[in-house]
């Protein structure tokens, strides 16, 4: 198949993109035409940190190349078969069917006609959908967050350098401080230069900039994985953080909850947070529970899933 894969009007770069690069990746590997279009070329965050051709390796991509990338997000002239594009950017002019990645209802109460299906993998993105949303996690090779060291650091959290309230950043350094741990690390995936100034002022120690091998190198070395974050649909930190047999501390947003189940804590309110932070140090997790619930998944098993729902879409497409 032809494949257009579509982030239109970004104005970050984070787990969404990262998401949708997976994906296209992941279609290219199997022997699918793909293109990936966006208006990114213009985001400061990129003209600071790395040129747009370094974004396979930024992302550990290893079938996407340079060449596969549009950044000018112009109409396509080629025809597609179909579109794939994250929930949040569905809606633009094109008539070609498509497949949409994670939805939340209330935040997209419009359903396009040339919706095929939703790809979802979480309960509460499902609610109220038509048409069907389908369980598919996507296909991120997780090797590099199973790889077994040493935890020698309590606490980590993830968040942007341009989203650090949204992220509960705040939140993370008030708590780490009042706490007095001195092993917690805040990861900054991106930030541009304006954004560092802000993140320092947290006072509290943090790293910056990380492409994803790094990130994974750092949660396989915490024992606690925080999310304090007030705004998510279907983290894929939580699976990242599962992976690196992390304990999970994490707001009750979005699928938060779902995807944690009893293997982690979630939190509703702000005063919450230290006291299942501080519990969940003296925690660890049990491994055998993981497997068992097929949360150490990889890039095969998953990607398997993934290839099926695109051949069920080409029959019905054909």
């Amino acid at each position: 198949m032809k494949i257009l894969v579509a982030q239109p009007d970004c104005s970050r770069i984070g787990g969404s993109i990262s998401t949708i690069l997976t994906f296209a990746d992941f279609f290219k590997s199997q022997g699918h035409k793909v293109t990936v279009v966006s208006s990114w070329g213009g985001v400061k965050q990129w003209n600071e940190i790395l040129k747009p051709d370094n974004v396979p390796a930024f992302y550990g991509l290893k079938h996407l190349t340079p060449a596969d990338f549009r950044w000018d997000w112009l109409p396509p002239r080629e025809p597609y078969d179909i579109v794939f594009t994250r929930g949040f950017y569905r809606n633009f002019s094109m008539k070609t069917p498509t497949v949409i990645w994670c939805v939340i209802p209330q935040e997209c109460p419009h359903v396009s006609p040339h919706v095929l299906e939703y790809w979802t993998n979480s309960d509460t993105t499902r609610k109220g959908l038509v048409p069907k949303a389908y369980v598919v996690i996507p296909p991120h090779d997780y090797s590099d967050f199973r790889v077994k060291r040493e935890k020698d650091l309590d606490v980590v959290a993830v968040v942007r350098g341009n989203e650090l309230a949204m992220k509960g950043a705040y939140l993370f350094a008030r708590v780490v401080k009042k706490l007095k741990l001195e092993k917690a690390l805040l990861i900054t995936t991106v930030a541009s230069k304006s954004e560092l100034l802000e993140v320092q002022k947290l006072g509290i120690p943090f790293v910056y900039n990380l492409p994803r091998s790094a990130v994974a190198e750092y949660l396989t070395r915490a024992k606690v994985f925080a999310l304090p974050s007030y705004k998510e649909s279907c983290p894929l930190t939580i699976y990242e953080a599962l992976n690196s047999r992390c304990i999970v501390v994490a707001r009750d947003v979005g699928a938060v909850k779902e995807q944690l189940g009893d293997l982690g804590f979630a939190f509703k309110d702000d005063s919450e947070f230290l006291g299942m932070l501080k519990t969940a140090l003296s925690h660890t997790i049990d491994e055998t529970v993981l497997v068992e619930r097929g949360l150490l998944f990889d890039r095969v098993t998953v990607g398997a899933t993934v290839t099926e729902r695109l051949r069920q879409i080409e029959e019905v497409l054909s």
